[in-house]
């Protein structure tokens, strides 16, 4: 965007420059302001007015200063002038310009306001309806041919200068201190020098650059070698640019910032207050663009891949690997609160969300960490459509067991629309609930399905929404008694009789199946059986107001305690639900007291048989213990044994 400030006051320069040169020596220059101003404007194809001063001082070299000059912007532009300056002086070899050649020894500007902007047809406001931009005189030769007058030293300074792309929805501005440039150590380079104010924060910069000449001609690299620093960030560019269409880039990238957060608040976005580094070689031109060699830590996570980009066909592949990628270490930590944080945010995702490329993009961790769950070996493959649609595939280790699914994102109208299917099969209970900071007492493999669809505009949006089953399923192992403790004290006194006094019991099985329609699962269900109690659950779950309300009835295997059993309340917030012995009738109202106990068991069967595929599992021989208080038999078959159950169940002969 500089270049092309600078390309603008050297079209100025040149131009004035011709148009006076012209003129008698011994004649006001201010007598031929108008006439130059026609010049200039039949040269940008612009109006170009010069309200201020004019005066040419003789000497070796020649100066011209010009003051109060104005360009008009594009016709569609959305301000009058596209650049202001209050003075600008171009100092100039004499015996050169007696031969109409041009060679600038100094060309300073003071007091700039300048317009760069694009508009929703990709038009740009510094391409001139002439053509040509530099000079008046007739074009002869191919363009790579043409060079720019000879610019040893550029001075600008207190410039205002503002970007504005409609196309990109960008309308950004800044304030250049200054901007020097002058003859660099290797010829054909320039020494540059800057400072500007970006975002409430300095920016400066220093290095070595091309020459103007090579800044507007076809065919020539023109290298850069800069350092760049802002905001307690640092970038460094080495390469070269082909110029003037960004024909080719290639250049070596790599910065750093200390506080990535602080950087974000910025731009106002919500980033990690963790320190990054970066680096990468950029390569390719407008219509290819490959990042290759990415490196990028931030924290303690690590990501490296490779990038390739085809704006103009709206095409990209992206494929990244990282050893260690601690997902929750990017997240902000919640304000300290006396209630519960939500579970799902209400914050509204960016619009669009999706890009609409087409983007097969894939990655690969080799540990994962997400919302306190540790995954080994991930896979992730997917591929983002132009119709903004984004489908993905995830394979990796979980808790000693395979997570294992499938997603389709789509953004429409409505938001964020979600459809996945998902399985963990032989997880280790015990590990996913330490993992979700919970007690490790329960020693069991567990297989669960999610199969949901949802749309919203939040996560909070997509909890509202979601319909869908969650179907889990447990086999054998030991449940200490400490996990009933850590739901409540009153639920481990009710309970105590039929724990009899031991540090832990064989789990015969654990289930549950939860329905959700518009957010809310009105019969969810659980059941856990072991040597001695078999507990079934059931009551509302209700995603939109992050609240639960359950009864979890006790069923003793022991005649003799039947009396004792008292149903447990579980309501509340679904982050920090509150357990007591039921008291209000909520009990009566979700599932009977004891004696109905067996009806949120049957109601279980499906599960087992349907969903796991299990006829001969222990917690269908659970659902006949409750209901007779006998154990059931060793079925003859899984199929015919399962039926022989089921028809008990529900009042058959058998």
């Amino acid at each position: 965007m500089l270049r092309n400030v600078l390309l603008a006051l050297l079209a100025l320069a040149v131009a004035a420059v011709l148009a006076l040169g012209s003129a008698s020596l011994l004649i006001d220059p201010n007598d031929y302001r108008e006439t130059v101003s026609e010049r200039l404007t039949a040269a940008l194809g612009r109006e170009v007015a010069i309200e201020g001063d004019v005066a040419l001082g003789f000497g070796w070299p020649v100066e011209l200063r010009v003051g109060g000059v104005r360009v008009a912007n594009a016709a569609w532009g959305s301000a009058r002038d596209m650049l202001g300056i209050e003075a600008v002086a171009v100092q100039v070899a004499l015996w050169p310009l007696i031969r109409r050649e041009v060679r600038i020894r100094r060309l300073t500007a003071d007091g700039m306001v300048a317009l760069l902007e694009r508009d929703a047809q990709g038009r740009t406001n510094w391409t001139f309806e002439t053509g040509r931009p530099t000079t008046t005189e007739p074009e002869r030769g191919p363009r790579s041919q043409r060079r720019l007058p000879e610019v040893r030293e550029v001075q600008v300074r207190r410039l205002e200068f503002r970007w504005r792309d409609e196309l990109g929805g960008v309308d950004e501005s800044f304030r250049l201190h200054h901007l020097e440039l002058h003859p660099g150590e290797a010829l054909g380079t320039h020494g540059v020098a800057f400072e500007l104010d970006y975002r409430g924060a300095p920016l400066t910069g220093s290095g070595r650059v091309g020459s103007l000449q090579a800044l507007v001609g076809d065919g020539e690299a023109w290298p850069i070698d800069l350092d760049v620093h802002w905001g307690g960030a640092s970038l460094q560019a080495r390469g070269h640019l082909l110029l003037p269409e960004f024909d080719a880039v290639d250049l070596q990238l790599a910065g750093e910032a200390a506080d990535l957060g602080a950087l974000g608040v910025r731009f106002e976005l919500d980033l990690p207050r963790l320190p990054m580094t970066f680096a990468a070689h950029l390569q390719g031109g407008a219509t290819q663009l490959r990042a290759d060699g990415l490196q990028l830590t931030l924290g303690g996570s690590d990501l490296t891949g490779n990038l390739h980009v085809e704006p103009s066909e709206n095409r990209a592949e992206l494929r990244l690997r990282s050893r260690n990628l601690d997902l929750d270490a990017w997240r902000q930590p919640a304000a300290s609160s006396a209630q519960a944080s939500p579970l799902f945010s209400t914050s509204p995702w960016p619009q669009p969300l999706l890009p609409a490329f087409d983007a097969p993009f894939s990655l690969e961790v080799e540990s994962l960490i997400l919302g306190g769950f540790a995954l080994s070996a991930v896979e992730f493959e997917g591929k983002l459509k132009a119709d903004r649609t984004l489908v993905a595939s995830l394979a990796a280790g979980l808790a000693d067991g395979r997570l294992s699914g499938t997603a389709e994102l789509s953004e429409g109208e409505e938001g964020l629309a979600l459809l996945t299917e998902t399985t963990l099969t032989d997880g280790s209970l015990g590990q996913l609930l330490q993992q979700a900071r919970l007690a490790r007492d329960v020693d069991v493999s567990v297989d669960a399905v999610l199969l949901a669809r949802a749309v919203g505009r939040s996560p909070s949006g997509l909890a509202r929404s979601l319909d869908g089953h969650l179907s889990l399923l447990g086999g054998q192992g030991r449940i200490h008694h400490r996990a009933v403790g850590a739901l409540s004290s009153d639920l481990l006194g009710s309970l105590m009789p039929f724990l009899e006094q031991r540090d832990s019991a064989a789990l015969n099985c654990l289930a549950g199946r939860f329905d959700f329609k518009g957010g809310v699962a009105d019969d969810a269900m659980v059941l856990f059986d072991t040597e001695t109690l078999t507990l079934a659950g059931k009551g509302r779950v209700d995603l939109g107001a992050e609240r639960i309300a359950m009864v979890l009835t006790p069923r003793p295997k022991r005649a003799g305690l039947m009396n004792l059993a008292m149903p447990v309340e579980v309501t509340g917030p679904l982050a920090n639900p509150e357990f007591r012995l039921e008291s209000t009738g909520l009990a009566r109202r979700s599932a009977g007291v004891a004696l109905a106990v067996v009806n949120p068991l049957v109601l279980l069967v499906p599960v087992v048989t349907t969903t796991f595929g299990g006829a001969d599992n222990p917690c269908l021989a659970a659902v006949e213990e409750a209901r007779t208080g006998q154990r059931a038999k060793e079925p003859e078959s899984r199929i015919e044994g399962f039926m022989r159950g089921l028809r008990r169940v529900i009042g058959g002969d058998g």
